[in-house]
């Protein structure tokens, strides 16, 4: 197959596999105790400058999936490849309070023309997922990737997603980062590999100020975990168990 060929395949097999990793998160919600409401569900079109446009894939179908439950109260949204920006209009951002906080690197030269994709990934950042969770003690998030990738590759890849997720993004009401930050692994490996887990206290020591103290929902909140259908949906359903449960109590700030 000639090279562009192969790219097309490649990035077939990328977009089948999020889809996949997309089924699969809202059984798991779902069978948290969660109930979608179906008519909600929106296809939500995040602004891009149109000079850009050409440079990223836009999924047709719907992208926003809300849940609630009922018992408690707990309301939650899963997001398919949402936008986090800059700096964007609160009514733009369809509900999500996050903002990214690398300025610097969004800095462009006087004159200089976006129109690269480089150049887009300066305004935003657009994980795969984005969970966003609300209860009575506040509101709070995680991310996850999809990588059709075996685990070699996917930790070469660790250290890039953990700069961009969890060190450039934050919650502009409360200047907190997101929960979480999971790759899933899309390929099965020769041998059994248990899931990574990654501790990551001493990713924050020098990027926020915490006080004293490290806030303990910050172990043990990244790493890589299989979703394939050899393994199954276990080993995701039990990681994100206390963020779905809703009387796990979550220190929100």
């Amino acid at each position: 197959a000639s090279g562009r060929s192969l790219v097309r395949l490649v990035s077939s097999a990328d977009r089948i596999y999020e889809l996949y990793c997309l089924k699969t998160l809202r059984n798991i919600i779902e069978e948290a105790g969660y109930t979608e409401d179906k008519e909600r569900r929106l296809a939500y079109d995040y602004p891009y400058r149109p000079s850009l446009q050409s440079y990223f894939y836009k999924y047709e179908g719907d992208n926003t999936f809300f849940f609630s439950h009922e018992e408690s109260g707990c309301q939650l949204t899963l997001y398919y490849q949402p936008c986090i920006y800059v700096n964007i209009e609160d009514e733009l951002s369809n509900g999500i309070s996050l903002v990214r906080v690398s300025i610097e690197d969004s800095k462009k030269s006087p004159g200089k023309k976006e129109s690269s994709k480089k150049d887009v990934s300066k305004l935003f950042y657009s994980p795969d997922f984005l969970l966003k969770r609300t209860d009575s003690y506040g509101t709070a998030y995680g991310i996850i990737d999809s990588k059709w990738r075996d685990r070699i590759n996917n930790l070469k890849s660790l250290a890039d997603m953990v700069d961009k997720y969890m060190h450039s993004i934050v919650d502009r009401r409360t200047w907190q980062p997101v929960r979480f930050m999971w790759l899933l692994q899309g390929k099965d490996d020769r041998e059994y590999q248990p899931t990574y887990r990654r501790f990551s206290s001493s990713l924050f020591s020098d990027s926020l100020d915490t006080g004293a103290h490290t806030p303990s929902w910050l172990n043990d909140s990244l790493g890589i975990v299989r979703l394939t259908p050899a393994s199954g949906k276990e080993e995701l359903a039990s990681i994100l168990d206390t963020f779905l449960s809703p009387g796990a109590f979550i220190q929100y700030q």
